[in-house]
């Protein structure tokens, strides 16, 4: 099963990677001063809150962005529930195809590293286990002072396939 989240990965990496290198060739230098490529050069860096995101219900994240097409970042979230502890911590690049002004189109891939334990009772030592796991996310990205994100994630683990769509605000600075 991991060797098909590495592929997965993979196959996303060498398609994107080449669709953002291409169109950040094609704006050329000058398009690096207008006043639509501006805004998400000055606000490299973003702080969020997600629903429903790379972390599962919510998460907590930054990200930033390391070249017009390219970023990096990392989300986390914690949740117990019937008494198991579930953390998971995803780290995964952002890649921008398609940027016009403050709208972009988002593809996101990454890992999914999750962490669940339950805690020792009488007669039972208790139970920790920690598993790795990928997501890709298709979405649309506002940036200005605020972020929103919108997006289809997919998750790939031990235990299958699961689509969902998430929500993710923060701020830019």
């Amino acid at each position: 099963m991991m060797c098909a989240v590495v592929r997965m990965i993979a196959r996303v990496l060498l398609v994107v990677l080449p669709l953002g290198a291409a169109s950040a060739s094609a704006a050329g230098p000058e398009a690096q001063t207008t006043s639509s490529i501006a805004v998400p050069l000055q606000r490299r860096h973003v702080v969020y809150v997600e629903l429903l995101g790379k972390g599962g219900l919510y998460g907590v994240g930054y990200d930033a962005l390391l070249r017009r097409w390219l970023g990096v970042g990392a989300s986390l979230s914690y949740l117990r529930l019937d008494g198991q502890n579930l953390v998971t911590a995803s780290p995964y690049l952002n890649f921008y195809p398609i940027w016009r002004g403050r709208h972009a189109l988002l593809l996101q891939a990454g890992l999914q590293i999750v962490h669940v334990s339950a805690p020792a009772v009488e007669g039972w030592h208790g139970s920790s286990t920690t598993d790795l796991g990928g997501q890709v996310s298709l979405g649309y990205e506002y940036r200005s002072p605020l972020l929103v994100r919108v997006a289809f994630v997919s998750s790939l683990g031990r235990n299958g396939w699961s689509p969902w769509g998430g929500v993710s605000l923060g701020w830019t600075f």
